[in-house]
């Protein structure tokens, strides 16, 4: 089962590799719009208290 699985698991390997990378990607992109959207959110909270 081992031998027969084998010649499948480099992909399945490289294919969740390339999964965990875009995840990384998409998961960076949605902490910086979450930081740009804080940043707006405590300008304006910031500007209607003086």
């Amino acid at each position: 089962l081992i031998v027969y699985r084998y010649p499948y698991h480099n992909e399945e390997r490289r294919g969740s590799t390339q999964r965990i990378i875009d995840i990384n990607k998409t998961g960076i992109a949605n902490v910086i719009s979450t930081i740009r959207d804080v940043s707006v959110v405590l300008s304006i909270g910031l500007d209607s208290l003086r």
